[in-house]
């Protein structure tokens, strides 16, 4: 029974690694119901080592959460800063679509690219676009 207990519950913390590296949500279920049952078979086998399980759990499934979290850089790809650039400048300015604007997508202004939408409607890749108005890191055109 002991061994039982040891066996389930160290298939319950490699699941729950596994869930870290491999995010979904079947393999945490099953892995947080074998740790739970190796912990239960541990007590129902001898009191110490359901304690010495409950215990390593409890250490060990906050630092893989926490090194998960770390891993997956999370500060580094959300923007916490808005757009330095004024993109009010590129009122009036005349650009072309290189990805559709339906009515979102990118235009080309000067060699540069911009997150665009179009005013009115849908506009396909390579028809020519001004600029009307300018909000926060969007500019919103229409066909010249």
């Amino acid at each position: 029974m002991e061994l039982l207990s040891i066996v389930l519950y160290a298939i319950g913390m490699a699941l729950v690694i596994a869930e870290i590296v491999l995010p979904g949500v079947v393999l945490g279920i099953i892995g947080a119901g074998a740790a739970v049952a190796g912990i239960w078979l541990g007590f129902e086998a001898n009191p110490a080592l359901g304690i010495g399980e409950l215990v390593a759990a409890v250490i060990f499934v906050p630092t893989a959460f926490w090194w998960g979290i770390r891993r997956m850089r999370l500060d580094k790809t959300i923007a916490t800063e808005p757009p330095t650039e004024d993109l009010s400048k590129l009122v009036g300015k005349t650009g072309e679509v290189v990805h559709d604007l339906r009515p979102g997508g990118t235009i080309v202004i000067d060699g540069a690219r911009y997150d665009a939408a179009a005013t009115s409607g849908y506009l396909e890749r390579g028809t020519k676009v001004s600029v009307v108005k300018a909000e926060g890191n969007k500019v919103f055109v229409r066909a010249v």
